[in-house]
């Protein structure tokens, strides 16, 4: 089955879609750990307070490239998307089989490695912390 990645901004209104070979989602729970004195066990308060995040992974070339009229973007475009929405809430939608997932969150981190083997391709990370799957 193939997986379709798009990302989505409104300041600056852009849609992108990513050509993405691995997804992970990830729920990481909160708990507060408070020490004691000596060697009393410490108390642990959980609050219930969980942190989901998305990680897509793919191969993006030099250039930009259009496909039905979504833009699939390069190396560089994808670097100046994560700059200029760093203050922005961001739409991620994740098709996988034909049912679709979207997910509101800010980008947390972004990773381009260049591949030496293969001039002008580039793998790449995109880490999204995100709210709950919108319904």
């Amino acid at each position: 089955m193939a997986l379709s990645v798009t990302l989505v901004s409104i300041t600056p209104a852009n849609t992108y879609r990513l050509p993405v070979e691995e997804y992970s989602f990830e729920i990481v729970r909160s708990p507060l750990q408070s020490p004691l004195y000596a060697n009393i066990d410490p108390i642990i308060y959980d609050l219930g307070q969980f942190r989901p995040s998305i990680t897509v992974a793919g191969i993006i070339e030099a250039t930009t490239k259009t496909d039905g009229g979504v833009t699939i973007p390069s190396k560089d475009l994808l670097e100046d998307f994560s700059r200029a929405t760093y203050n922005d809430t961001i739409t991620i939608a994740l098709n996988f089989g034909g049912v679709t997932d979207t997910y509101t969150g800010k980008i947390s981190r972004l990773r381009l490695v260049a591949k030496g083997s293969t001039d002008g391709w580039w793998d790449f990370v995109l880490q999204l912390v995100t709210l709950g799957r919108s319904p």
